[in-house]
């Protein structure tokens, strides 16, 4: 028997129809456009079956995709706004401390200067007073004596 391709059928080559099948099994030129027309029908089919597929799936993983990433960035968020609102407590602390031991440095100067001014005048209106006491006394004779 001899086959297409050219091999016996003691070789090793079984797979292909032999030329007397081939011969009785001829296609016309329009059961050929048949078959591709169905070949492309089907195709379409699949085609259109995996665009939609494809498309379903893109959906699905874009709005995992958000919804994690969503979440995600939430976490994130309050990661940072917990991590800056403990920074900010620290901070406040730190300035109160400070603004108490600047205070207390204040009133210590203000109080320093409070009694250096006190002391300086005194010590200008201690001779002041004491000679309108004397003037006052010395005006106090001359106008109760009478010559």
């Amino acid at each position: 028997m001899r086959f297409v391709n050219g091999a016996t059928s003691g070789g090793k080559v079984s797979c292909c129809i032999p030329v007397e099948k081939q011969q009785r099994c001829r296609l016309t030129e329009e059961d050929k456009a048949w078959f591709v027309d169905q070949i492309g029908v089907q195709l379409g089919s699949v085609h259109a079956e995996l665009g939609e597929h494809i498309e379903k799936t893109e959906t699905t993983l874009l709005t995992e995709i958000r919804v994690n990433v969503r979440a995600e960035l939430l976490e994130r968020i309050d990661t940072v706004r917990t991590e800056l609102l403990e920074r900010i407590d620290t901070a406040r602390a730190e300035l109160l401390v400070r603004a108490e031991t600047v205070r207390a440095e204040l009133l210590e100067r203000i109080e320093k200067t409070e009694t250096a001014l006190l002391t300086e005048f005194h010590k200008w209106a201690s001779p002041v007073e004491m000679r309108q006491r004397s003037h006052a006394a010395a005006m106090r004779l001359m106008q109760n004596w009478k010559p």
